[in-house]
């Protein structure tokens, strides 16, 4: 990264700059910036504006996405807790109220776009229902969801990566089967017929179906719920580790609850979901893939 004192010497041999004025905040390498303020002042005038040495000074400065990432702990960690109340401590009333409009408008936006994908979902999933009504079960559904992710619950960044770690096992198992089909066909899919329920492809495929759910159950199995104190909610999972001998949960303790073990961590859900979903996919629907391309 380029930081101020890469800038002093860039701008001190620069033949068209003749004087160097910088606002600083807060300087990572210290001596690297005083060596580079020296020589630069040998050839020409700098001057240097120091902020957050008053408390005001502090108060605006903190306010910066900079600052909040890497020089406050309590804001840093306030951020991934409360992101809206810990900007209510920072910044004048006043700010917050821009600020939240922008950000309503933000997720209204991403709404829209999450309305429309997931309500064309439900409609090639064969749930009989008009595409407005769709869009409005999908829309309320993201909606609550927001609110209570903002404004609820007491702890955004934790819940969030758990619930990602328990969407990654499905999803692993869907890369598995998709990557298989694709490495079992010799032909371009035909489009029309994925969009035809009595075309060539079918309106479901079974064996694709019960792969995804069973490699599911067993891959939340062998996954853990890296937050356990911030999302109790999911702490489910993890249920073969015990029996398999591949880790222990710790409910006592200094740090309880937490998972102790080699392999506790170490995500084996996911990548058991994606392998044996691509090698029991490979095996399973060869021979129908090859009757649905004419192979066969």
């Amino acid at each position: 990264d380029v930081d101020f004192g890469d800038l002093l010497d860039y701008l001190a041999s620069d033949p068209y700059t003749r004087s160097i004025l910088m606002y600083v905040e807060s300087i990572r390498d210290a001596r690297k910036f005083l060596s580079a303020a020296r020589a630069a002042a040998r050839n020409k005038p700098v001057i240097v504006v120091k902020a957050g040495r008053g408390s005001e000074g502090a108060r605006a400065a903190a306010s910066h996405t900079g600052a909040l990432a890497g020089s406050d702990d309590k804001v840093k960690d306030g951020i991934a807790a409360d992101p809206i109340g810990t900007l209510a401590t920072l910044l004048p009333t006043w700010v917050l109220v821009p600020f939240l409009t922008a950000a309503i408008l933000s997720l209204v936006s991403g709404a829209v776009l999450g309305i429309y994908s997931s309500g064309l979902t439900l409609l090639s999933l064969g749930v009989k229902i008009p595409r407005p009504a769709a869009a409005l079960v999908d829309g309320v559904i993201l909606t609550l969801g927001t609110f209570y992710v903002v404004f609820v619950a007491k702890n955004f960044l934790n819940p969030f990566q758990s619930f990602l770690i328990t969407l990654g096992v499905p999803l692993a198992s869907w890369a598995g089967i998709m990557i298989a089909d694709i490495a079992l066909r010799k032909r371009d899919y035909d489009d029309d017929a994925l969009f035809d329920a009595g075309g060539r492809y079918g309106a479901w495929d079974w064996v694709s179906i019960g792969t995804m759910v069973v490699t599911s159950v067993i891959g939340w199995g062998l996954v853990v719920n890296n937050y356990a104190a911030d999302a109790t909610w999911n702490n489910w999972q993890g249920f073969l580790l015990e029996p398999l001998g591949l880790g222990t949960y710790v409910t006592e303790g200094e740090g309880a609850p937490y998972w102790d073990g080699t392999f506790a961590y170490a995500n084996l859900g996911v990548l058991f979901a994606l392998v044996v979903s691509f090698l029991v996919t490979y095996a399973a629907r060869k021979a129908k893939v090859a009757r649905q391309e004419g192979r066969a």
